[in-house]
């Protein structure tokens, strides 16, 4: 990531309450399991595909807690990458913990489920994006349409159709005539800047979205190598004791 694009998500992230946080964790793993419920195996919650049950148990509750409270840390130090990465990483390796707590064999968590965090966590984060955006920042486009309605005394009318002329042509190179008016293209550009803000936005939660769940994911499979290497140690020292 873009020491800019890590401005934005630090500057996003602020904006968000705490229980707004709590309510994006739990919906990414919604739209996980409503998409592909056999992935509910993955929180020991298989026996609940095709019914709501999974939604209230605390199975569900914990680990979408964990992961938005995983997430906070990891902005919090999202200018450092190695320790946001190991955070994320810890995370993952929990996945490795539970299947070997278990004392039997499971399949590996399915190469869809990264996948499908990632497209859940960049769906959400959407989500969210359009639920602040209409509260509004301002930009430079009010700036300007200020500065038009309160000019010094010094600007005379001439002079003022004068600027508002080059500024039409600056937004739509063409002088303006019998085309929008200046608070119509003052409108319409501060539009257009709208839209490039949250493309912007979204093309830096998409690199974070990636970035969670390849460090999760490596996490993951390297505690659970680091497992079955102990496991081969352990049979090698159980047979040369007996």
């Amino acid at each position: 990531m873009s020491k800019h694009q890590k401005v934005i998500l630090v500057t996003r992230w602020k904006q968000l309450t705490q229980q707004m946080i709590l309510d994006a964790g739990q919906r990414v793993f919604e739209t996980i399991f409503q998409r592909d419920p056999y992935l509910l195996s993955i929180i020991h919650l298989e026996h609940l595909q095709g019914t709501d049950g999974w939604r209230n148990h605390a199975n569900f509750n914990l680990h979408a807690q964990r992961f938005s409270h995983t997430l906070t840390q990891c902005m919090q130090n999202i200018m450092e990458p190695y320790i946001a990465a190991d955070l994320l990483q810890e995370f993952g390796a929990a996945y490795a913990e539970e299947e070997d707590s278990e004392m039997e064999l499971r399949d590996n968590i399915p190469h869809s489920y990264w996948d499908r965090l990632s497209s859940a966590i960049t769906s959400t984060v959407k989500e969210l994006l359009d639920s602040l955006t209409p509260k509004g920042t301002t930009n430079h486009v009010d700036e300007i349409h200020s500065s038009l309605n309160v000019l010094p005394s010094p600007f005379s009318k001439s002079r003022v159709t004068k600027c508002i002329q080059h500024l039409k042509v600056f937004l739509f190179g063409t002088d303006g005539r019998n085309t929008l008016s200046v608070n119509d293209a003052l409108l319409v550009n501060k539009d257009r800047l709208a839209l490039q803000s949250n493309s912007t936005d979204i093309c830096a939660w998409n690199v974070f979205a990636m970035f969670v769940s390849n460090q999760i994911r490596f996490g993951y499979e390297m505690e659970r190598m680091l497992r079955a290497e102990l496991r081969k140690l352990g049979l090698r020292n159980q047979r040369k004791t007996a």
